[in-house]
């Protein structure tokens, strides 16, 4: 069998076993309860939810082992490894830990960089008489692994980011718009590709000369090394609000974003192999620069004008009531209603009035959301007339959501928190 499809058996089965461990079913859990959330934001906005979190929740695990499978192939291909030490294994559980206060840190960028300081402090050294432990990480590793990880991530934001956004309502700078909120997860499987010292079999993959592409000095006997792949379970997960432009537009910046940190991260590692003061400035960058890019982000949408405002005149679609009548003739969410068989729409209450004409056929003028395109969309209602468009508009005193100004992140703790109070309060 070619080395390729060798390395690519042996992924596959790394992944399968990543799969049925605990560890993947704790991250499934604790994303489930994130997508809970989700319903219950829709709800508030919406006064009902129209998605299914089982759906949601397939659809991103599916998503999230197709992308270790190809992320964990590359990785072994090319060769990238870290050296294994018992004091890996805590990477999952202080991505939880951070989580429990913000869920953005459920992010490797964070727990990866507390644990490499920790690498740097704990280095087996006397202190008053008491000797520290070794954590013996291999940085450089480190700082691949959390570049992967992230390129894993920009893939899945760019192919799946957008989708389910749910509408929100937001006040910027004291007007109300409506905007979309993206909160998606992924539980991903992915196979470690690591080094250790042991005794050779005789069986094994042979590989060419220049592999692994990244030679590090492992404190190993170069004749005692062998190369395995570790199963291993991470969770990634991509929040932001589209205020100023599209949520595609948005997902795709943000994967750009991504993808151009996890390339100096990949950088980093290659050049930082025994290099420690590459390897201290590759720690620092990593939540700071993955910070900026988040902080930036909002802050452009902070200062930019929505591209879904409260309208003047006429009436801005939030949501669309499923197979309803405005679905069906291609309104979408986001889109504003000026008129209506040529008369002029003024607010939803003049909608109203105007549809209780129950016209049997309607040329309806819409503004399109995104692309501020003027377009006429026609429906029939033989023989009995029209009432009600289907859809939950924007309206001027509606809940807000989000103070884009003022804007909190929450953890876990938080929202366990929120649903205790809630049953409590019943």
């Amino acid at each position: 069998m070619p080395p390729i499809l060798e390395i690519l058996t042996l992924t596959l089965q790394s992944i399968a076993t990543a799969v049925f461990n605990f560890s993947f079913i704790m991250v499934v859990f604790i994303i489930y309860s994130l997508y809970q959330r989700n319903k219950e934001i829709e709800k508030q906005v919406l006064s009902s939810y129209r998605g299914f979190i089982g759906n949601q929740m397939v659809e991103s695990m599916l998503q999230g082992i197709l992308m270790g499978i190809v992320g964990s192939f590359l990785l072994t291909l090319v060769g990238i490894p870290i050296q294994l030490t018992p004091y890996l294994l805590f990477l999952l559980p202080i991505a939880f830990l951070l989580a429990l206060f913000n869920v953005r840190y459920l992010c490797f960028s964070y727990a990866a960089a507390v644990l490499g300081v920790l690498g740097f402090v704990f280095r087996g050294q006397m202190i008053l008489g008491y000797q520290l432990p070794d954590l013996q990480l291999d940085i450089s590793g480190l700082i691949a692994l959390v570049a992967i990880m992230h390129l894993m991530e920009a893939g899945l934001i760019l192919i799946g980011g957008s989708k389910d956004h749910i509408p929100v309502i937001v006040k910027k700078k004291g007007k109300v718009a409506m905007g979309f909120l993206m909160q998606k997860y992924w539980p991903i499987p992915f196979s470690l590709l690591i080094v250790f010292a042991g005794s050779p079999t005789g069986e094994g993959i042979f590989m060419p000369e220049w592999w692994p592409m990244m030679k590090g000095t492992f404190a190993l006997d170069p004749g005692m090394m062998i190369y395995s792949l570790l199963p291993l379970t991470a969770a990634l997960g991509y929040g932001d609000i589209a205020v100023s432009s599209p949520p595609k537009d948005k997902a795709r910046k943000s994967a750009l974003g991504l993808f151009m940190y996890s390339l100096l991260l990949l950088v980093i590692a290659i050049f930082s192999v025994d290099q420690g003061w590459l390897q201290f400035i590759g720690i620092f960058l990593m939540p700071l620069f993955h910070e900026w890019i988040m902080r930036k982000h909002r802050f452009q949408d902070i200062k930019t004008e929505p591209l879904y405002p409260l309208p003047n005149k006429g009436v801005r679609v939030l949501e669309l009531i499923s197979e309803g009548p405005a679905e069906k003739m291609g309104i979408q969410r986001g889109d504003i209603i000026c008129k209506i068989n040529g008369l002029d729409v003024l607010h939803f209450q003049h909608l109203q009035a105007i549809l209780k004409q129950y016209y049997t056929f309607l040329w309806i003028d819409i503004i399109r959301g995104d692309t501020q395109e003027t377009i006429t969309l026609e429906y029939k209602a033989y023989p009995y007339g029209i009432n009600d468009l289907g859809i939950v508009p924007l309206m001027e005193n509606a809940r807000i959501t989000y103070h884009m100004e003022n804007m909190q992140e929450i953890g876990i703790l938080e929202i366990l928190y929120q649903k205790i109070k809630k049953r409590k309060n019943r």
